[in-house]
């Protein structure tokens, strides 16, 4: 395994076919880095979903909190294995940006892992063009805020919804479960800080987006088939670009739960 440093953060690791499975050593070789710059890229990976699935295995037990993800953990009657797929057949290129945010953030449990594979992008002129999935690492960015506010967020908790799925308030600042490394919780999802005023939420919110999602520190990922991104859910925030509705982005996802989330899938 070598393991080759991307900008602004992250690792491209090479000399891995994950279509042999990973063992305790590699494993024990990834999560370092996952833990230091919150996400590997493996490229040119060729696997089917229960590849893909035994790979995010070694890290956890999957998420069962969506039922979409519930659904994708069945084996088929013929042996098949199924898991979620963004397939782009309901618009949603065609629609703004999805802003940056952790993914079940607004519950108990948020997921640990999210596993995204590269399946199909077009070809010739049908080429996918945007729709690349970004990353912002939360805890570098709580390294560039005024100190002032870092002392107030160390005070505050927030609630975050998402849609019809319900809130839930947790602190600004969490400390990575391995690590004990702080890192920010606002995003997208943040409906309020917790007795904070209205005029005072929106300035944190716009000094925290600025050093979270300032393009400098973001990662920009153009899919490739084959491609396979592994990130920590709580360190690192995601959105994806918008990109033509006309044009393929088949991606397929494997989310890995919280130990202690009570749906997860042992």
């Amino acid at each position: 395994m070598q393991a080759t440093p991307v900008k602004p953060f992250g690792h491209e690791i090479s000399g891995v076919d994950l279509r042999d499975g990973i063992d305790d050593t590699l494993v024990a070789a990834l999560k370092p880095l996952i833990n230091d710059q919150g996400f590997v890229l493996f490229r040119g990976q060729q696997l089917d979903a229960a590849q893909q699935a035994g790979f995010a295995r070694q890290f956890g037990p999957f998420s069962g909190h969506n039922q979409s993800d519930r659904e994708g953990f069945a084996k088929a009657p013929d042996g098949s294995f199924t898991l979620r797929m963004y397939d782009n057949k309901q618009g949603i290129g065609s629609v703004p940006e999805l802003d940056f945010h952790s993914d079940n953030a607004h519950n108990p449990h948020p997921l640990r892992f999210l596993t995204l594979y590269g399946v199909d992008f077009g070809e010739g002129a049908e080429r996918l063009a945007g729709g690349e999935t970004l990353l912002a690492n939360a805890a570098e960015a709580l390294d560039r805020l005024p100190d002032e506010l870092r002392r107030k967020l160390e005070r505050w908790d927030c609630r975050l919804a998402a849609q019809e799925h319900g809130t839930f308030a947790r602190p600004c600042i969490e400390r990575h479960c391995d690590t004990g490394r702080p890192y920010l919780i606002p995003s997208s999802l943040t409906q309020e800080i917790i007795g904070v005023g209205d005029e005072e939420f929106a300035e944190v919110m716009r000094t925290i987006r600025a050093a979270l999602y300032d393009p400098a520190h973001v990662y920009r990922h153009h899919w490739r088939e084959g491609d396979m991104l592994l990130w920590d859910n709580r360190l690192l925030h995601h959105a994806r670009a918008w990109f033509d509705n006309a044009t393929k982005r088949i991606i397929r996802r494997c989310a890995i739960a919280d130990e202690l989330e009570p749906t997860a899938i042992k």
